[in-house]
This record gives structure tokens, sequence and C-alpha cells, in this order.
């Protein structure tokens, strides 16, 4: 009987071993997502802290943008290529707010703005802002949920869904030209005409 218990340790001693592996294992596993979750959070972070900031009115200059882009470099590690392009779509807006918010430090000098004209076009720039909650909470959420979210909720968008997200809110390149086009025509200059310089 003796031998019999003898050589029934080694597998018990060999199953409780490999138990604690697997726990192991499954902690580091946590510890590693939970750490992924908090960077990708910090990020999420502060691509909405601009967002908020802008539909707010308040102005940015131009070491707030870069400062703000520059926080955002360890994007490109954390996210995929979609995430990618929306910061460099809401940048390209970044960049016209600090325009408006601060003309004479882009242009090298101020320039003669009507009010009326201004304050459109601050309305404007407001409104894309408004607009990317909406790209942005559909991006992001696939790598905002836990590890252990059903599957549907971890599923990435892919370029071409981000793509169709950001036209169905007027903020891909043809149709802010198509509405720059027409705001021009509104002011009564011809957006085809050939400027000699």
């Amino acid at each position: 009987m003796t031998e019999f218990l003898q050589g029934l340790l080694t597998p018990v001693i060999a199953v409780v071993a490999t138990f604690i592996a697997y726990q192991q294992y499954r902690l580091r596993k946590d510890e590693r997502e939970r750490d992924m979750y908090d960077r990708r959070l910090a990020v999420y972070q502060k691509v909405v802290s601009v967002i908020h900031n802008v539909r707010a009115s308040e102005p940015m200059n131009t070491k707030d943008a870069l400062d703000w882009r520059h926080s955002l470099s360890e994007a490109d590690f954390l996210f995929g290529k979609e995430v990618h392009e929306l910061i460099g779509e809401l940048y390209e807006s970044v960049l016209e707010w600090v325009e408006l918010t601060e003309p004479e430090k882009i242009s090298g000098k101020r320039r003669e703005v009507k009010v009326d004209e201004w304050n459109l076009e601050c309305g404007r720039v407001v409104e894309d802002f408004e607009n990317f909650e909406y790209p942005v909470s559909q991006i992001f959420s696939a790598y905002l949920h836990p590890g252990r979210a059903p599957f549907w909720k971890r599923k990435r968008k892919s370029l071409s869904q981000l793509r169709k997200i950001l036209k169905k809110q007027n903020l891909d390149e043809e149709s802010r030209r198509a509405l720059s086009d027409e705001r021009d025509r509104a002011k009564g200059t011809d957006p085809d005409q050939d400027i000699p310089f």
C-alpha cells in the first residue's frame, strides 16, 4: 500500500505544479492586459480631452497642439492603423483650430478677419470636433474592452470601415473639400480659380 501511495505522490505533485504554473500564467496575462488597458485608456482620454477643449472653445496655441500630438506618439505601438489614421485626421482639425485661435503664429503676421467670418469658421471647426466623437468612440471601443469581453465587443474596425465612418460624419478629405468649396462660393470666390503668385 505504501508503494502505491509513493507511486501516486509523483503524479499528484506534477498535477499541483501544473495547476500552480497555469495560475501564474493567468495572473501574468491578466496583469499584462490590465497594463495595456491603462496605457490605451490614457491615450483615449487625451484624444477625448482635446475634443472637449475645442468644443468648449478653449484657444490652443501651436505648442499645445504639438505637445498633444507628441503625447500620443505611444498610440502607434498600442493600436492598429485605424487609430493612427483617426488621430491624424483629428490632428489636422486641431491645427485648423490653432490657426483660428492663434493666427499670427501660423502665418507669421496678424491677418485681418471679419468677426462674422471668424465666428462662422470657428463654429464649423467646433462642429467638426463634435462630429469626431462618434468615430472616436467606435474605433477605440474595440481596444478598451477587457480581454474576457465577448468577441463582438473586441472586434476592431478596418481602415475602410473608419473611412466610411468619417465620410458619414463629413470628416473625410473629400467632404471637407466640398464644404470648403461651398463656403468659398457663398463668399463670392471661385475655388477653382487659379491664383497667380
